[in-house]
């Protein structure tokens, strides 16, 4: 995904792709063992198409529906969240 994120991003189904942006469902972010992090039933996200062109991803503001973060508390105490950002 990105050099700052370790793990991995899976997309159910796009829905639409448009100049005004890209609609998805069963949108989850994997951690490095492939447990989830965070998922979400649907997305809708507007899109910065120049920096996506340029190999960025990039969404100034979007929806989201059906959202859930899985916090697990590791051995050492911290967060399982924490490892992957």
């Amino acid at each position: 995904m990105s050099e700052g994120i370790r793990g991995s991003l899976t997309i159910g189904q796009i829905e639409s792709v448009g100049l005004d942006g890209i609609s998805a469902s069963d949108i989850r972010f994997l951690d490095e063992w492939g447990a989830l992090v965070i998922g979400a039933d649907h997305a809708e996200l507007a899109l910065d198409w120049v920096a996506l062109l340029s190999g960025r991803f990039v969404s100034r503001h979007g929806r989201v529906r059906g959202a859930r973060v899985v916090l697990e508390t590791l051995p050492t105490g911290g967060l399982a969240l924490a490892p992957t950002w």
